[in-house]
């Protein structure tokens, strides 16, 4: 903040970075200083800004009828107008990666923010509101007698400075700070990363969850700040809805590995050998949703700088497409477990057509089986290939198996691009959909008897060391073979999809 004031014209007062090292900052105040920090950390102006309804308790500036074509069918509209407080973003404007004469995204993502979470309330828009009127406010001198007194005097912390903090705790416990160390954070909502959150109902109709606000933990001051600039600006501005495409997450925690990613990134340019570990301890996330009148802090975490992670991340970003898919994976990526751990539960909640005619789920859950089934390449006859690949070539014995019984089809290169092509992938999702509901409803010992009398019921040409050991996983780990049999009838549905039509026919 400190040095793109440096650059502002006519800026007033000593506000000033005498020094910066990886422990910490060295800075340099006066009363006006102080005062043209605040003035340019809360500008904001007034604009006008048209509503579709009234809103309530509130008298429009004035009402306009406006007219749209769609179609060439031509409508007449009336909308409301009112007084709009835009805050200015300071240096956030200007790292904004939107192109040139654009809506700016980002920007407009961290003002829906400070509105909607920081300062929903009317009152807490105060500072931005007489700026914009172009009057004094009061936040500054408080700021200057804070900083520059020797008093250790507390005061009540609030949320619009503290994310979360309450007047009292359960126990009756009262949010406070000391008063000089409050003038930080003034500024952190500038340097915090906001990231939309999404669900997905049954339907799979998906819709946003709040914001989800990740803080780094900072370990080396001096290259964090040379570097956040270049982070900032290397954003994807890509639209993804109203909301910058990178912005969208599935889960929370992904926040806090995008960070890490990004930043990685970053150094990987400009610092050579070091690690993201040595600039960042880890990164704090908050997810943080108004779906009433107050905020609630829906969760927290933390994640932390682990090479291996952040690698594991950028693969599974770049890979998959499905939400379902990539933020059960995330959740086990950081948890530190199996890939498939928990599509089982998964499969419970969301309707079946994701599973086996989804586009994107399907291709998501082939590649799994390809990555993590070691390309399901043939091993020694004395050591197992792993799960995943017994478990998905049984399973595609099985259906290949009934398909040239029950139908007489039988896959070959001559099929693509004829009839005989759309016939044998239809049907192969058809005894791929009853085997799966099959699966779905058992478990335990019913489930090992279908997979054995069933699933196994065509020939399976395994090495005995394969069998042996796919024999004993049934047993033993029963509902980790369940979880991938069910991925593994997934991946053999079907889609129309032009893009998928040759997925999966090896």
């Amino acid at each position: 903040m400190l040095r793109w004031l440096e650059r502002q014209p006519d800026r007033k007062g000593l506000a000033e970075l005498v020094e910066l090292t990886p422990e910490g900052a060295r800075v340099r105040f006066d009363a006006v200083g102080v005062r043209e920090l605040f003035d340019q950390a809360y500008a904001a102006s007034s604009e006008e800004r048209a509503y579709p309804r009234p809103l309530p308790n509130k008298e429009p500036l004035r009402t306009e009828s406006r007219t749209t074509e769609s179609g060439g069918r031509i409508a007449t509209t009336q909308v409301y107008i009112y007084p709009a407080i835009v805050p200015a973003g300071a240096f956030l404007a200007e790292l904004d990666p939107s192109p040139s004469g654009e809506n700016p995204l980002w920007l407009k993502l961290w003002r829906d923010l400070l509105w909607t979470i920081l300062r929903g309330v009317p009152k807490q828009r105060v500072p931005y509101e007489m700026r914009a009127a172009g009057k004094t406010a009061s936040d500054a001198a408080e700021a200057w007698a804070a900083i520059s007194g020797k008093s250790d005097a507390s005061l009540d912390l609030a949320s619009t400075y503290f994310l979360g903090a309450m007047a009292h705790t359960a126990e009756s416990v009262p949010f406070r700070d000391r008063q000089r160390f409050q003038f930080l954070l003034h500024f952190w909502p500038f340097v915090a990363q906001i990231y939309v959150p999404s669900t997905v109902d049954r339907t799979g109709k998906r819709s946003d969850l709040g914001f989800v606000l990740a803080f780094p933990d900072v370990a080396n001051l001096q290259v964090f700040c040379e570097r956040f600039p270049a982070m900032m600006r290397q954003r994807d501005p890509i639209p993804g809805g109203f909301r910058p495409r990178g912005s969208r997450i599935d889960v929370a925690v992904e926040a806090g590995l995008e960070v890490l990613a990004r930043l990685g990134e970053r150094l990987a340019e400009s610092e050579g050998g070091k690690a993201t570990g040595d600039v960042v301890l880890g990164v704090d996330f908050f997810h943080a949703d108004k779906p009433g009148k107050a905020v609630k802090i829906v969760g927290a975490g933390r994640v932390v700088p682990l090479a291996a992670m952040i690698d594991r991340y950028r693969l599974i970003r770049s890979t998959y497409w499905d939400h379902v898919f990539r933020r059960q994976r995330l959740l086990n990526l950081v948890d530190d477990r199996d890939w498939f751990h928990g599509f089982d539960r998964t499969v419970a909640s969301i309707a079946d057509e994701h599973f086996l005619r989804s586009h994107t789920f399907l291709h998501d859950v082939r590649e799994a089986f390809r990555q993590e089934g070691n390309s399901m390449s043939q091993s020694s006859a004395h050591e197992p290939r792993p799960l995943e690949a017994l478990v998905y070539q049984l399973v595609r014995s099985y259906v290949r198996g009934r398909l040239k019984s029950k139908h007489g089809l039988e896959w070959s290169e001559q099929m693509k691009g004829t009839p005989t092509e759309s016939d044998f992938n239809e049907n192969r999702g058809k005894l791929a959909r009853e085997a799966f509901l099959a699966v779905r409803s058992r478990t335990g010992a019913d489930f090992i008897e279908y997979f054995a009398a069933t699933l196994c019921s065509t020939p399976q040409w395994l090495p005995e060391a394969d069998f042996l050991e796919l024999t004993r996983q049934l047993h033993e780990q029963t509902e980790k073979i369940r979880t991938l049999t069910l991925l593994a009838l997934s991946a053999q549905g079907y889609t129309t999809r032009s893009e998928e039509r040759n997925v999966d026919n090896g």
